[in-house]
């Protein structure tokens, strides 16, 4: 069995009324669902795991507003549901993906407010058509949380791309995202880059 199975299967149980695997000291977190409701659970391995066949999760899962949100937002990106992801965000956030200059953001200035936010994802997001997050670690401190994560595309002619990235989301105290840091390198991701089936 998988890591992520297994963690499946530990979330299945917590839904059966079982005794989660909670991190000590840590009890009734709230979290974001979307912009005009909140959720809370009791803190457990995976007791709250976004359920998404486009994740894997092999990191630590302890309870945390940044980490729920990331996920929250990598599950959302892979539905392809703009206005739900777009309603994960405060209205002066900004996305740096990736952080500084590159080709698709050659000034490095980043995307700021709903607005350009928005245009983003019309330029880089909604062209995949399907997308895969591996994540490998996680690190949550106050309010942020830095996933170690793979990410592959597809585009709808079958073309692939692997990131491989850290991506740290920093949330406000309504537990939106202010901020999104994508630390990824688009040399080595373009070199990744191949036809599926070839």
């Amino acid at each position: 069995m998988s890591a992520s199975s297994e963690r499946r299967g530990r979330n299945e149980e917590n839904r059966l009324g079982r005794e989660p695997i909670g991190q000590p000291g840590v009890d009734d977190v709230v979290f974001p669902t979307h912009r005009s409701s909140m959720a809370s659970a009791k803190a457990g391995y995976s007791l709250a795991m976004i359920d998404s066949d486009a994740i894997d999760w092999d990191a630590p899962d302890w309870e945390h507003p940044a980490r729920r949100a990331g996920q929250l937002s990598n599950a959302i990106v892979a539905r392809g549901a703009k206005e739900e992801w777009l309603a994960l965000f405060a209205p002066d956030a900004s996305i740096e993906d990736p952080v500084g200059p590159s080709v698709l953001d050659p000034e490095g200035k980043g995307h700021r407010g709903t607005g350009e936010i928005s245009q983003f994802w019309d330029a880089h997001v909604g062209m995949i058509q399907k997308f895969h997050f591996h994540i490998t670690d996680s690190f949550a401190n106050g309010p942020s949380c830095a996933n170690v994560a793979r990410i592959t595309t597809t585009l709808p002619d079958a073309t692939t791309m692997e990131i491989d990235c850290i991506l740290i989301y920093t949330v406000d105290d309504e537990g939106l995202i202010k901020s999104l840091r994508a630390h990824w390198e688009p040399d080595r991701a373009f070199a990744t880059i191949a036809k599926r089936g070839l």
